[in-house]
């Protein structure tokens, strides 16, 4: 059986991540086609993904409303002639739920990724006339956002909850982490303590916040590694620099082998302004380090209720208080029970293969 993804800009986030993901282990035939960028502009932001050349399409989508993408797209898909299209977020089901009803697929699937945005009227507006025209399966990686998703169409919505190989989160030496992401001497130091974020460096995840946060706590040896980038990153590093807190605040862009990278930090923080269920926090919790998260979206359904703390929004000096009283903590039990239960691959397979009506 054929399968083709459908995304909006595969770039390093917890969405293509699972894309990717579902390429790799599902026995169908998978390939991942994104409206935005060309394949080898991708390949090449992303090095950790260049496995995935022969799978990878990049549609060149221009920005608005580009109908010749659209045609495109529709070919594509008519020459690939998969069994089943599914889309993730509003925009590649709008462009790739329209291509896949015109090139005749016989299964459209479309799977929310957050548990928010279609609170805006706008939003919402896209969304009914795009599942009007496409007509699809349609499916919630958390419970919240199949709840609300079912209040707007009337009608039960399954969940397809993210999943990760647990194989790629084994302990590993937390000094030998550090010493990989190549953080000065001084952060090695067995009285150092290091907090980390990996996220799009946009203003949704709060990684202002959590600078902020940190000119809020009163540890002097307490560090923080930021992985990943975005818009925002310049703005960050002016205000860790204003704060001064330049020599404390490593950014350490995009980084492969996350789960390599992770071992690294004695917490994993996320103050997120809006989520849906993201997959950072799985990933961080499969290798069994403490989370501080704020209290947004359905992250409350990926935290361990013996291990995570989770934090107002949007308030920098509670987010302090709680980093520091994770930090404090002598925890006896690991969030990696956890995660295995609730968020393992091969259920996520059999997830979207129940979605899709392909093989597991």
């Amino acid at each position: 059986m054929r399968v083709m993804q459908i995304v909006q800009r595969f770039a390093p986030g917890g969405l293509e991540t699972i894309a990717a993901s579902l390429q790799g282990r599902w026995s169908a035939d998978c390939r991942i086609v994104s409206l935005d960028g060309a394949t080898r502009q991708l390949l090449e932001a992303w090095p950790a993904m260049g496995g995935l050349r022969a799978s990878l399409i990049g549609m060149g989508k221009m920005p608005g409303i580009d109908l010749p993408c659209l045609a495109r797209l529709a070919r594509c898909i008519h020459d690939h002639k998969p069994d089943a299209v599914i889309t993730h977020h509003l925009g590649p089901l709008l462009y790739g739920g329209i291509a896949a009803r015109l090139a005749r697929v016989p299964v459209i699937a479309h799977v929310e990724h957050d548990a928010w945005h279609l609170q805006d009227a706008a939003q919402l507006r896209r969304f009914k006339i795009a599942r009007a025209l496409a007509r699809p399966r349609l499916a919630a990686i958390s419970q919240l956002g199949a709840r609300n998703l079912a209040q707007v169409i009337g009608e039960d919505v399954q969940n397809v909850a993210n999943g990760i190989d647990m194989e790629r989160f084994k302990p590993a030496c937390r000094q030998a982490a550090r010493a990989r992401l190549g953080l000065p001497s001084r952060d090695l130091s067995q009285d150092g303590k290091l907090i980390g974020v990996v996220a799009r460096l946009e203003r949704v995840k709060g990684v202002d916040l959590l600078i902020s946060a940190l000119a809020h706590h009163d540890e002097p040896n307490l560090n923080l590694a930021i992985i990943g980038d975005g818009r925002e990153r310049e703005s960050l590093e002016a205000q860790a620099r204003a704060l001064g807190l330049g020599s404390r605040v490593q950014f350490l862009g995009v980084r492969g082998a996350i789960e390599t990278i992770l071992p690294a930090f004695d917490a994993f923080v996320l103050p997120s302004r809006a989520e849906g269920l993201p997959l950072a926090i799985v990933e961080a919790q499969a290798w069994g380090i403490p989370i501080v998260v704020s209290d947004v979206g359905a992250v409350r359904e990926a935290c361990c209720p013996d291990t995570a703390i989770l934090a107002p929004s949007e308030n920098p000096q509670a987010l302090a208080k709680s980093i520091g009283r994770q930090l404090a903590r002598n925890l006896v039990c690991s969030p990696r029970k956890f995660v295995m239960g609730r968020f393992s691959l091969d259920q996520m397979i059999s997830d979207y293969a129940r979605l899709t009506g392909a093989p597991a």
